[in-house]
């Protein structure tokens, strides 16, 4: 007599859950690691190409509402463009930003 052992198959391993739950997450929430990554590149990159910040931030308010994964590099291109002194000009049009405020 053989013995067989019947498994459920309705019964997952912990391991095929949290697959599972990192797939979805990953898929649902994938704007997120892009955040994380567009925010240390742009970090690394705006001392060095500050107009390069500005056109990802430009593109990425332009095209978000239509590709949601733009969402991640929309936020960490502007919490850059926040976090740094910078003067642009586009021409006769200058742009300043500082966070250090000179009192009268």
């Amino acid at each position: 007599m053989d013995s067989v052992v019947e498994v459920d198959e309705d019964e997952e391993s912990f391991g095929t859950r949290a697959g599972r739950g990192c797939v979805w997450c990953m898929i649902n929430n994938a704007d997120i690691p892009m955040f994380f990554l567009s925010l240390v590149v742009l970090y690394l990159s705006v001392n060095t190409c500050i107009y390069c910040v500005m056109a990802v931030g430009i593109i990425s308010a332009l095209l978000c509402s239509r590709f949601r994964l733009l969402n991640g590099t929309l936020w960490a291109s502007l919490i850059v463009l926040w976090t740094h002194d910078w003067n642009m000009s586009f021409g006769r049009l200058d742009v300043h930003w500082s966070q250090h405020r000179t009192q009268p």
